[in-house]
């Protein structure tokens, strides 16, 4: 009996120790996990889901949501004669920046023409989610596609979500056909299953020819023109604009600048048309306008209005976008 015991003992302390060791690793640094956070619990777990193929989606009817899942006030969705209807893809730079633009676009737009912002952003989307999810929204006819861009859009992993205690994870680089083993509350609780699970992925996947061998500019394009063609094919305008992190260009990191030149080049190469934001706002105020200190990505609830009016201003008067009947704005 207390030979058993000390085998048992002994398992369980050798787990333990591997299961720390894992934690440590998976802390330090991972090549196929990562956590993010998209919104503070419990309004996280109300308002996102699991979906095979965007990673993550809105909860429809909940907390801003529609009934579509969008953030925006629900639109039949037969279009009347008349309406303009823009369809409005990113992350949270396009769920949070939805409203002060719609609301801008009401209070300024023309009398005899109703203008409708179908809101289809989603926190912590990247430009494959964005490819994922344009198709649905090309559905409900819109008259033309804008795609709000953060300078850490351009990924070169496909997501998939798993809700666990410290936020969201994203597993990169999962082949859509694959299920992991034993998943659910090993997947939450245990680095040590999380690890083996990626490395059960990257066999899977080498077996299928789908190593992430890929550089991040070959993926990004790919997902940039499958984004291009689904407008082309059915003749709807697509502009995209950049948004700047809130501070000035010349505090840029390496890192950052290379995002910021990466995403020019690639727009420019396939030569959709994009407005960049980059000194169009003063650069020393941009800091200040932050929604808390240490996010360089987000502006504040009332400074949101700022960017929105040059947003606004740059689709009325600079595009130009007609409806395809051809009627201006």
């Amino acid at each position: 009996m207390v030979p058993l015991l000390l085998v048992v003992g002994a398992t369980a302390f050798s787990l333990l120790f591997v299961e720390g060791l894992a934690r440590l690793k998976e802390i330090a640094r991972s090549d196929y996990l990562k956590p993010i956070i998209l919104s503070q619990k419990p309004v996280q777990d109300i308002m996102y889901r699991s979906s095979d193929v965007l990673g993550w989606e809105h909860v429809p009817g909940v907390m801003g949501v529609n009934r579509l899942g969008f953030r925006n006030p629900y639109y039949p969705v037969k279009k009347a004669n008349g309406v303009l209807r823009t369809l409005l893809i990113g992350d949270s730079l396009a769920e949070a920046y939805g409203k002060p633009l719609s609301e801008i676009i009401q209070a300024e737009g023309r009398s005899d023409q109703q203008w409708e912002l179908w809101n289809l952003g989603v926190a912590g989307y990247n430009i494959h989610q964005y490819a994922n999810l344009l198709p649905s929204g090309l559905q409900y006819n819109p008259d033309h596609v804008v795609v709000f861009f953060c300078l850490n859009d351009l990924q070169t992993h496909i997501p998939l979500l798993h809700k666990s205690d410290s936020g969201l994870v994203v597993l990169r680089w999962r082949r859509q056909s694959v299920r992991l083993p034993l998943s659910g509350i090993f997947w939450e609780r245990s680095a040590l299953y999380r690890m083996l699970a990626a490395r059960y992925l990257k066999k899977v996947e080498a077996k299928h020819n789908e190593v992430p061998t890929m550089s991040r500019e070959a993926a990004s394009d790919i997902q940039l023109g499958r984004i291009q063609d689904a407008t082309k094919n059915k003749g709807i305008p697509l502009v995209a604009f950049i948004f700047p992190y809130l501070k000035p260009l010349s505090e840029y990191t390496r890192k950052e600048m290379e995002n910021y030149e990466l995403l020019k080049k690639l727009l420019d190469s396939r030569q959709i048309r994009y407005f960049d934001l980059h000194g169009k706002m003063d650069e020393a105020s941009l800091v200040s306008k932050r929604v808390v200190p240490g996010d360089q990505i987000h502006f504040s609830e009332a400074a949101a209005y700022e960017p929105m009016q040059i947003v606004y201003s740059q689709l009325r008067s600079e595009l130009g976008f007609s409806r395809r009947s051809g009627k201006d704005l």
